[in-house]
């Protein structure tokens, strides 16, 4: 984020915003300094298997979420085991919904378990050097409309540049979308960002198109 976009995202009035992340709790909570300035409420954390409410985790949206990956436990299993078959690094399990490691050969390690697991039932991605495989019916996109669901927003603008991200901008109701991704998103009112700036910096044009019409 540069200078810019902390400017903009902090002066921001009548707006939520409600981070959605593939970190766990350890990895958002670093952040906690920011997003107090941020005025944060809400946080999507675990590739949205959790939710966080003033950085405390609500127990009825994780209990939901036991629910929904009730089939993918066995595979969940049998993907620890492949990746520590194939990684000298720990490999780590979230809170029974999700696992990652890093490795030095993310793409080999992505391409294994695709060939081993159930894709039905679980989603293998990489990003950088981690590698993650989460049940499929968690993702960024299931989330946000739970989400939505539960506490009655009305009009989502959701922004991402990953590939993880493209089941949250498909969800959202304006989605402000990085130019690799584009084909990927399907709605008729996305927003490609500006590839010559930074990416936080053209989703801050884009916010001030959307909430000044």
């Amino acid at each position: 984020m540069t200078e810019r976009s902390y400017a903009y995202f902090t002066s921001m009035k009548d707006t939520e915003i409600i981070p959605v992340t593939t970190r766990t709790k350890a990895q958002y909570d670093r952040l906690s300094e920011l997003t107090a300035k941020l005025g944060v409420r809400y946080a999507i954390i675990c590739n949205g298997g959790i939710l966080l409410e003033n950085g405390e985790i609500d127990r009825q949206w994780l209990s939901e979420t036991y629910e929904l990956i009730g089939n993918a436990a066995d595979e969940l299993r049998k993907a620890t085991e492949k990746m520590k078959s194939l990684s000298v690094r720990e490999v780590h399990e979230i809170e029974d919904i999700m696992i990652y490691t890093v490795t030095d050969a993310p793409e080999a390690m992505k391409e294994s378990l695709t060939e081993t697991l159930d894709t039905q039932l679980v989603t293998v991605f990489s990003d950088n050097r981690k590698v993650y495989c989460i049940p499929s019916v968690i993702n960024k996109g299931s989330a946000v409309r739970r989400f939505n669901e539960r506490f009655g927003y009305c009009r989502n603008i959701a922004a991402g540049d990953g590939v993880q991200d493209i089941p949250m901008l498909e969800a959202a109701d304006i989605p402000i979308c990085a130019a690799e991704n584009e084909k990927y998103v399907k709605s008729a009112h996305k927003i490609i960002a500006d590839t010559s700036a930074v990416f936080s910096d053209s989703v801050c044009d884009a916010m001030e198109q959307l909430l000044n019409i």
